[in-house]
Formats: structure tokens, C-alpha cells, sequence
């Protein structure tokens, strides 16, 4: 029997809720703590500014700028970045959200790993947490064969939580190992560390359109996240927003994308999708649709939300013929 689960940001935000002290951890707003993140180059604060992200700045997504305005100018940015992948030989030359495209990623990359200094918990803190029972529940079933983990996070809070379970895991086309656990991450993570690097002091936001391409095997995991030497030029982060799947010609998606593919092809009727997270935002349907879609309708489904957009449930209850509705993660557990 096989488990596939399908994560986003609201799994996250549901495991720092489990948390003590982790205040300066915003998943939701991703640009109101821009100005105490540290520029690669020089170790100072603020790198959401003029001085380091002049695009972004003058597109007006700031720090103390509500959610709702930084993230309608988010939605632009993207649909750009979506659109140049079509015309490959588009000169970015004075294109604003084009550059601006190029600082997202690039801030988004270090907001992160920003948010893991420091970051420690115990499992003693999470043991009563409804998704820590249900990850020992599967670990501890010899009837389940394999767990495909799908996350739309660049975070790497789900790999931390499985280490402190003690859980072994695999990161799907980056490593080989025979674990019953195995992550993929199409839209990319902090993790993900391009193996050409620069010494720190020569850290620039690289521009050129060119960079969008690179594939699986240029890319390490790396958990340490030591910046102090050496950063890679290149972030393998898909912003999320936008037609993603049209970014046929970013190799490492691509191929992180046909696996989650052949994995939701590999599923039938004995087997359980389990969803948690999923906004089922305009801009992630087709993607999502793609996913679901491939996956045999006679599965048992359970969406873990507690307040289902109406848009998702109609869709679910019309691509499936089992769907079970969670407000909360504690009955997985069960």
C-alpha cells in the first residue's frame, strides 16, 4: 500500500503553531520581515531595500506595504517572469519585472534560510501534533511500502521534522536512497545548492535570463546553509504564483515535475492521497490539476483544510469518488 501527500504552505504554517518562540517566522506575509534579512555581500540588514532589490522596491513591494498590495504586485512579477519563458531571446534590458523576477528569488532563497538560524525544536514539542503521530504511524506500518511526500514549500521544515522523529528520507532525483519516505520538491528549496559558487564578496544578483536554465545535476543538498566563503550564483526557487507549468524549459522543474507525474500514476484504489495546505489559488490550478488528474479516482482522498475554498471541493468530489474533509491535522493521527 502506498501513501502520497500533497503539502503546502498551510502545512507549514500548521507546525509553527505547534511552536513556542518562533514569532519572527512569517509564511504567510513574505515581505514584512524583508528589512532584517542580511545581504549576502556584506552581512547587513535590509535586504528587501532600494539599495539590494531597487526593482522590487520601485514596483512598491516594501516591507511595511500590506499583504494584499505586495502580493497583487507578486502576481504581476510572476506573469512576466511566465511570459519571458516563451520568448527566450526577450532582452531584459530595462525590463523592471523581469529584474525583479531575478530579486524575488533571490530574497525569497535567503528569507528562508534566514528563518532556519537559529531554528531548533524537540520532538517532546511536536509529539502531540496530529502529523508527527500520522508520519510514526506510517513509518511503523510494514503494510505501507512507500511514502511520496509532493511539497510546494522551499523550506526545509519537513526534512527537520522527519530527522527529529528519526525518520530516514530520500529527496527524489537528487539522491538514491532505499527509504520508505521520499521528498519532491517541484517548485525547488533551500536546499537545493547550485555547485557553482562565488566567495561572498563578489555575491551579486545575477540578472541574465540564461540563469533560468539549469538542470538536477548541477545542484547538491545542502542543510548547512555556510554562506560565509562561498554562495551559489544561481537559486533553484519557482515563486509560487503564476502558470508554472510553463516553465517547460527549466530543466530542474521539469524533471521534478514528471516525477511527481509518475508517482501519481503509480497509484490505485488500495492506495490514500492525503492533501494539506493547498490554497487551490488561481494561479496553482493547473499545476495542481495536473497532479490530481493523473491519479486513479477510486483512491481514498483526505484534505486536511479548515476552511475549504468551495472551488477546490468541487473540483476533489468531482475528479474522486472518496473524499473525506479534515479541519484538522489531529485526526490523522487517529
Amino acid at each position: 500500500m502506498k501513501k502520497m501527500i500533497f503539502l503546502g504552505n498551510g502545512f507549514t504554517i500548521d507546525f509553527l503553531n505547534q511552536l513556542d518562540n518562533v514569532e519572527h517566522i512569517d509564511v504567510v506575509n513574505l515581505f514584512k520581515n524583508g528589512e532584517d534579512i542580511e545581504y549576502p555581500e556584506n552581512n547587513k540588514l535590509g535586504f528587501l531595500s532600494h539599495r539590494y532589490c531597487p526593482n522590487l522596491w520601485n514596483l512598491g513591494i516594501r516591507p511595511y506595504e500590506s499583504k494584499e498590495k505586495n502580493y497583487a504586485i507578486f502576481e504581476d512579477i510572476i506573469t512576466c517572469a511566465n511570459m519571458s519563458n516563451e520568448f527566450p531571446r526577450l532582452n531584459i534590458d530595462n525590463k523592471i519585472y523581469l529584474k525583479a523576477y531575478k530579486e524575488l528569488i533571490n530574497y525569497l532563497k535567503f528569507l528562508f534560510i534566514a528563518y532556519n538560524k537559529n531554528f531548533s525544536f524537540s520532538e517532546s514539542s511536536i509529539e502531540k501534533w496530529g502529523w508527527y503521530k500520522f508520519f510514526k504511524k506510517l513509518q511503523d506500518d510494514n503494510n505501507i511500502t512507500e511514502v511520496n511526500i509532493v511539497t510546494f514549500n522551499y523550506d526545509v521544515f519537513l526534512e527537520q521534522i522527519l530527522q527529529t522523529i528519526g525518520i530516514d528520507f530520500n529527496i527524489s532525483s537528487f539522491e538514491n536512497k532505499s527509504s520508505k519516505f521520499n521528498i519532491i520538491k517541484p517548485h525547488g528549496s533551500i536546499s537545493f545548492r547550485h555547485k557553482t559558487k562565488l566567495e561572498s564578496p563578489a555575491y551579486r544578483i545575477k540578472y541574465e535570463l540564461e540563469s533560468f536554465i539549469t538542470n538536477v545535476s548541477d545542484y547538491e543538498i545542502d542543510y548547512a546553509f555556510d554562506y560565509s566563503k562561498e554562495i551559489p550564483i544561481v537559486s533553484a526557487l519557482l515563486p509560487p504564483a503564476g502558470d508554472s507549468f510553463r516553465f517547460n524549459n527549466l530543466s530542474w522543474a521539469k524533471t521534478l515535475r514528471d516525477e511527481v507525474l509518475r508517482k501519481t500514476k503509480e497509484l490505485n484504489s488500495d492506495d490514500d492521497v492525503i492533501i494539506c495546505g493547498l490554497s487551490y489559488w488561481h494561479v496553482d490550478r493547473q499545476e495542481i490539476d495536473k497532479y490530481l488528474t493523473g491519479i486513479d479516482e477510486n483512491v481514498d482522498v483526505y484534505l486536511i483544510n479548515p476552511s475549504l475554498p468551495s472551488v477546490f471541493n468541487a473540483v476533489l468530489t468531482t475528479i474522486f469518488k472518496n473524499v473525506v474533509v479534515y479541519r484538522k491535522s489531529d485526526n490523522l493521527g487517529k
